[in-house]
């Protein structure tokens, strides 16, 4: 019932949101957001895109074709992104800045999810160059993730 030739939040689309919702519901507590209502609808989840990457529009691969350490998603610690939004991370934003760890890591560390399926949560005490060298398939394929993040793995 979804309308791909209309736009995410087109009336059409939206009236499917509280169904969306209850499949893919995440409470998350740390929000700042006092909006409760845009709470209730936002994602804090999030592909890394761009040059590089997974989902690289210039590239595409199929998950077979990517290093399974590689970082598809990440849970960011702030959003105003309604669930149905696209609303990915560029990898670009997240090499350059100095202080993106205060994007991606809160009280409980950082969480993601890895092209093999494996889903991470680390201590917010992993040095985010560390995490850095698995967002981007070159990257990835050059670093070993059991010798530069599982020491901070906290779950499972």
């Amino acid at each position: 019932a979804y309308n791909r030739r209309k736009a995410w939040n087109d009336p059409t689309n939206l009236r499917l949101e509280g169904i969306g919702r209850r499949l893919f519901e995440y409470t998350h507590r740390f929000t700042r957001t006092s909006q409760e209502e845009e709470e209730d609808y936002s994602t804090y989840y999030k592909a890394i895109t761009g040059a590089g990457t997974a989902f690289d529009s210039n590239k595409l691969r199929t998950l077979r074709e990517l290093p399974d350490h590689l970082v598809l998603v990440v849970r960011v610690e702030e959003s105003s992104t309604h669930w149905m939004e696209p609303g990915d991370l560029d990898v670009s934003r997240l090499t350059e800045s100095n202080n993106v760890d205060r994007i991606l890591s809160g009280e409980n560390g950082y969480a993601l999810l890895f092209a093999d399926g494996e889903i991470w949560i680390l201590s917010d005490q992993l040095p985010f160059a560390n995490l850095r060298k698995f967002l981007t398939i070159a990257s990835a394929e050059r670093n070993d993730r059991e010798k530069l993040l599982a020491p901070y793995r906290t779950l499972p």
